[in-house]
């Protein structure tokens, strides 16, 4: 999931986080099994704990460089200063999601995380 400082609100990640995380719990698979249905990770600019869009804490397990491949990018909803995505103000990270699309990942959001998804270099 992408996080960026000050910018990405902290319950839809936090929900998407809880709910991928414990859908091994919730689904059932043999006993002594260690395959995970996913590995969740909160990605964003730098690794660190940054505040979100309304003040709380919100942690990011890793920098975008250091993600070289994943399956699944989720963009959760975030709030914009005048209420809209500034084109270029985050090169890297949209670069960064070009560069997962293009090598196979899927680009997801939720909730207004569609307001910011990057639309493919076709």
């Amino acid at each position: 999931m992408l996080a960026l400082p000050a910018e990405s609100t902290g319950t839809p990640i936090h929900g998407l986080y809880e709910t991928l995380v414990l859908a091994d719990a919730v689904v059932a698979r043999p006993e002594n099994s260690v395959t995970r249905l996913f590995e969740v990770e909160i990605v964003g600019p730098q690794r660190g704990i940054f505040p979100s869009a309304c003040g709380l804490p919100l942690e990011v397990h890793r920098a975008i460089s250091e993600v070289d491949d994943t399956d699944i990018v989720i963009t959760a909803s975030m709030l914009f200063e005048n209420q809209a995505w500034v084109t270029g103000k985050h090169p890297e990270t949209v670069a960064w999601l070009r560069r997962m699309h293009t090598q196979g990942a899927d680009l997801c959001s939720a909730c207004a995380g569609a307001c910011c998804s990057p639309k493919p270099a076709c």
